[in-house]
């Protein structure tokens, strides 16, 4: 998995060992910076150095040429020293960041780990059998007070140490030097120990532990795969509807290919997305490593009709039946190939049917004829999918080789041909009916380790939390990222197992809809050097640029909601200058998503001038506001001069919606938890001291002026984190936007329960 980071900063440590031991160094903690502190100067630091500590009688030569590529390649930019501990002083493990890697430690300081003649022992309570293997990216340097960091990769086997360095390198995309984790420890038969710091010590948390148990015995052994129960999978678990659709889909593929296709599979189960994202750093709930010949599968992701013609599995059997290298267009081909001759000779041709029907109609899309803007996340949409099932219509009686003969290498856009009639497509069904009241909650992925995101188990609990409120509906906000608010570049669309991936998107979806309430898709734009808002372009050629990229990457999304059914889609969030400038192009581009998507549509404006100025209101279902109207510029109004502030604006919204003839939602609105909440709503702290009790007499201002104004139909506060304890686990003051535990969550509770009856 992409777990492996830094051969950077590894801790300190104690042992016996043949490099020639410095003197010993008092270790204390005083005056020593804080871990977030060294960390950044990890993170920073122009040089680092590599130490190799091994065993005079071992063979280090793999372990050392290896270190050399790293240091080769400069990760992060860095300069980087490989060197032997052997004769290595106290001053120079001293100086800088440093990583020792190995199966000896220097002499030096009280250490994390302790290596004895019983073997080594890690944090004081984890013995490390011989072939297990320890990395921990970062830790306080023992030998400067822990002014640097020092980070240890270790293991009593070298073979093993390299297996798993190469390993998590050739895996790994996110940076060398960013550790997700505090520590890991892998184990020879695939287990996985994940630690994290505590709070804000260099301590281990040992209730945040996370253990991926071992590899066991196969479930099921058939002829054409092998079934195992991976890290919590229930070995009881009903596999029926697997295990057919295992072998129809080899059947199916051997009658279009020839009987050599396919061969026996080894088929890990997971039992959610988490445990697959930890094991192998990817939160895709289907995976077919072709290398080592095993599918990795979330089966309770899937239903029976998604499960049949999920393309990884098609994978397993359709990549062996050519002995050639195929593009991402024609391996897409050759599946939907096999999957035509099924779904026309099976009882799933309505499915099948179904999935051509949305092809066909992204195809006509303005977006589906433009050359996708970056194309490492092209595969990460289904743009590629649906070319591949638009070719494929009509092949009956056509040869496989020929189908890819005529799939060009890079195929960018939809041929011509691919695009079909408006009068051959089926049409969507017609938006649904808005509902009544909608008490919502915008819901943030404040979780990066996987566990604890959007895909994490830790969902379920929050969104409990959120029920006890009396919340009926739910926004999810995936996030893209333009660094530059004035330079035009392709939006990326997330693929990191920590990060907001489409799987962790649309399980945190599922579980709102699984509790019965309204689902809103929310996709917004972090810009690097700005906000939303401060995007621009600097003529009509970069504008049209702009608008193709942006129209490519919300499309993706548009398409994950009508395959979720999610009830509703906001198309863009706070970027004023974009809309006030361009209004004819955001009408181009709603009309293109209406013709994939079904559900409700929405734009968040920012409050003041984009959304008192917007202009295509009349081509949307609702109009969205992001409030954060001040309530006072007095340091300490009295509550009714907050309501008054309140009045003003909410009175000044339902005005405009009511000349527009359409409802009105707050698409977002919120106050931190800080002294005089009122006056800047929307900035940072900045210093202002945490105050519970602020918060909550804004919220109470708010939640009065909209129950005396019936105009707002749909509130969605701003924010609830995606798992519990977020502010508090971090070690810092509770001064952010999160009503939860809060005095605040009391009126949002009292309100919510009023408004809905």
């Amino acid at each position: 998995m992409r777990l492996l980071f830094p051969l950077v900063g590894m801790a300190f440590l104690l042992l016996t060992s043949a490099c020639t031991p410095p003197p010993q160094v008092a270790n204390t903690e005083k005056d020593a910076p804080p871990r977030r502190s060294v960390r950044r100067g990890l993170y920073q630091s122009a040089t680092h150095r590599f130490i190799y500590c091994v065993d005079q009688d071992k063979d280090a030569a793999e372990l050392v040429n290896l270190l050399h590529q790293i240091a080769s390649s400069q990760p992060q930019g860095k300069r980087i020293e490989v060197i032997s501990c052997a004769g290595i002083s106290t001053d120079s493990l001293a100086s800088g960041h440093i990583s020792i890697i190995g199966n000896q430690l220097p002499l030096g300081a009280a250490s994390v780990l302790q290596l004895g003649g019983k073997g080594a022992v890690f944090d004081q309570s984890k013995t490390l059998a011989p072939e297990d293997v320890l990395l921990l990216p970062y830790y306080r340097n023992p030998w400067n007070n822990g002014r640097s960091s020092a980070g240890i990769y270790y293991s009593a086997s070298l073979p093993r140490l390299v297996e798993v360095l190469r390993e998590e390198m050739a895996s790994r995309d996110n940076g060398f030097f960013y550790a997700p984790w505090a520590f890991e420890i892998h184990q020879p038969a695939g287990g996985r120990v994940y630690g994290s710091f505590k709070d804000s010590t260099w301590n281990f948390d040992a209730e945040a532990e996370i253990t991926l148990s071992n590899a066991t015995d196969p479930l099921v052994s058939d002829g054409d795969f092998q079934l195992f129960a991976m890290d919590g999978y229930e070995a009881g678990a009903d596999t029926t509807l697997l295990k057919q659709t295992l072998a129809y889909v080899a059947a199916q593929v051997r009658r279009t290919f020839g009987s050599e296709c396919g061969g026996n599979t080894e088929v890990r189960l997971y039992p959610n997305l988490e445990r697959i994202g930890l094991r192998t750093g990817s939160m895709q709930p289907a995976q077919y490593d072709e290398a080592r010949g095993i599918l990795h599968l979330v089966a309770p992701f899937f239903t029976e009709q998604t499960l049949i013609f999920e393309p990884e599995i098609w994978r397993v059997y359709t990549e062996g039946c050519l002995k050639q290298v195929l593009t991402a267009d024609q391996s897409a081909a050759l599946v939907a190939f096999a999957q035509e001759k099924a779904g026309k000779n099976s009882l799933q041709t309505s499915i099948y049917n179904q999935l051509q029907d949305r092809a066909l109609q992204y195809a006509t899309t303005n977006v589906a004829k433009q050359p996708y803007p970056q194309r490492a996340d092209h595969r990460s949409t289904n743009a590629i999918r649906m070319r591949a099932l638009a070719r494929v219509r009509g092949t009956d009686g056509m040869a496989y080789a020929d189908l890819l003969r005529s799939v060009p290498a890079d195929e960018q856009v939809f041929p011509t041909q691919l695009i079909p009639e408006a009068s051959d497509l089926k049409k969507l069904g017609p938006t649904p009916p808005l509902p009544n009241i909608l008490a919502g909650m915008t819901f943030a992925h404040e979780g990066y380790r996987i566990h604890n995101g959007y895909g994490g188990t830790k969902v379920g609990p929050s969104l409990d939390s959120l029920a006890k409120l009396g919340v009926n509906a739910l926004s999810v906000v995936p996030y893209t990222f333009q660094r530059h608010a004035e330079r035009t570049a392709g939006f990326h669309i997330s693929q990191s197992a920590g990060g907001e991936n489409d799987a962790a998107t649309i399980h945190s979806l599922r579980e709102a809809k699984r509790r019965g309430w309204y689902t809103l898709l929310k996709p917004q734009i972090w810009v690097g050097d700005g906000w939303p808002g401060s995007i621009n372009v600097k003529d009509n050629e970069d504008a049209n640029q702009w608008f193709e990229n942006y129209g490519y990457w919300i499309m993706h999304y548009a398409l994950m909601a009508e395959a979720e059914q999610v009830d509703g889609l906001v198309i863009g969030t706070e970027l004023v200058r974009m809309t006030l400038g361009y209004p004819d192009a955001w009408r181009r581009l709603i009309a293109d998503i209406r013709k994939v998507y079904s559900g409700h549509l929405t734009y968040a404006a920012n409050w003041g001038e984009e959304f008192e100025q917007l202009t295509f209101w009349e081509d949307l279902d609702i109009i969205g506001l992001n409030s954060y109207y001040p309530l006072s510029d007095q340091d300490k109004p009295s509550d009714e001069e907050l309501l008054t502030g309140a009045r003003e604006w909410v009175t000044m919204a339902t005005s405009l919606a009511q000349r527009t003839g359409k409802p009105i939602w707050l698409t977002e609105t919120g106050y931190r938890s800080v002294s005089q909440a009122w006056k800047n709503p929307h900035a940072e702290t900045n210093g202002r001291p945490q105050s519970d009790e602020d918060q909550a007499r804004c919220y109470r201002a708010l939640t009065q002026a909209l129950r005396e104004n019936p105009g707002f139909t749909g509130v969605f506060i701003w924010k609830w984190p995606s798992y519990l304890g977020y502010e508090g686990g971090r070690g810092r003051e509770a001064t952010g936007f999160t009503p939860g535990g809060k005095s605040a969550a009391m009126e949002l509770e009292k309100f919510y329960r009023t408004w809905l009856d």
